[in-house]
């Protein structure tokens, strides 16, 4: 009975791999003193980030190590990036696309929850019955060179969730969270997958798809690969959040951390360990998240925006464990 209890553990921890701690000093801040940022995204030099103290849109240049002068305009949801690209839920109930390059800023009316890829916007339509108390959801591409808007989806009482990358579109709905829906652009052809537990915080890259499961209580990051049919649990710790993937690696919430997973070498490295860190995102090798040590705890009006660089990782302690 030992023996067997013995090769379970050692199976489950090679299963969820090793944690590196990574070594101090390698955190950079970008900018201070941003209060209530619910969430960042980056792409190559830019860097953007939502937040509920003001509503505005927030651009910042890595390159030249200043935030740029954006349109005013209301953010109601989290800001998107591809390229020079920027897309974000405005206050008028529609969708702002604004491109750094040409400093345009136009707007889709009545439309919501967007995200981006290439030419490619993925975004919500509601339609509001007259003296019906319910509403109908659809989901709508629009490619921005051909001013094309394409419906991709039927029309039901329910919310989507929805993320794009490449010819892939990725939703859940509200009505059943447990699957997930695969919409390749080319052919048009939905194929769907099912989770063990409600799905958010979904995200694609390529043919990997990473989603949160499970309930406010716990829950649990997985990702699968739509082109060999697979899914790895990648957590087992019941309390991972918000995962974002670039590339072969995922970054996600553990306990108020930040932790990065590899997909290829399926080691996870915790870059804080403050236990005040929030709002995640990655693009190669730079991660991105708000982070309130300064403070001395966890506190959403007393965070910063920091960058990591994981090409400038040098791990200084190893160890087997859950994430």
């Amino acid at each position: 009975m030992r023996k067997e209890f013995i090769l379970t553990v050692s199976v489950l921890i090679f299963l969820i791999g090793s944690i590196s701690v990574a070594q101090a000093g390698e955190e950079k801040k970008i900018v201070p003193d941003q209060r209530l940022v619910v969430s960042t995204a980056i792409y190559g030099n830019l860097v953007t980030w939502y937040e509920t103290s003001t509503n505005v849109p927030h651009i910042y240049d890595l390159s030249i190590g200043k935030e740029l002068n954006v349109p005013d305009d209301r953010v109601e949801s989290n800001m998107e990036i591809y390229g020079n690209r920027f897309v974000w839920q405005n206050g008028d109930d529609g969708v702002s696309l604004y491109d750094t390059s040409t400093k345009k800023l136009i707007r889709i009316t009545e439309a919501y929850h967007p995200d981006i890829y290439g030419n490619n916007i993925v975004y919500e339509r509601i339609k509001w019955l007259q003296d019906e108390p319910y509403t109908l959801h659809s989901l709508y591409i629009y490619n921005i060179t051909t001013k094309k808007e394409t419906k991709i989806t039927g029309e039901i009482n329910a919310d989507y969730k929805t993320a794009i990358s490449g010819n892939k579109v990725v939703w859940v709905r509200a009505d059943n969270p447990s699957i997930i829906y695969i919409y390749d652009i080319p052919s048009k052809k939905v194929s769907t997958t099912s989770a063990s537990d409600s799905v958010s915080n979904l995200d694609i890259y390529g043919n990997l798809v990473v989603w949160q499961s499970g309930s406010d209580e716990k829950s649990d990051i997985y990702m699968r690969d739509i082109s060999i049919h697979k899914t790895r649990q990648i957590t087992k710790s019941g309390s991972a959040i918000e995962p974002a993937i670039y590339g072969n690696r995922v970054v996600y919430i553990n306990a108020n951390d930040i932790y990065v997973y590899d997909k290829f070498t399926r080691k996870t490295t915790r870059i804080t360990s403050c236990g005040c860190a929030y709002a995640p995102s990655i693009y190669n090798n730079k991660v991105v998240y708000a982070d309130s040590h300064e403070a001395g705890e966890m506190n959403w009006e007393l965070g910063s925006i920091y960058l990591y660089d994981l090409s400038e990782r040098v791990p200084k302690i190893k160890h087997q464990g859950t994430n």
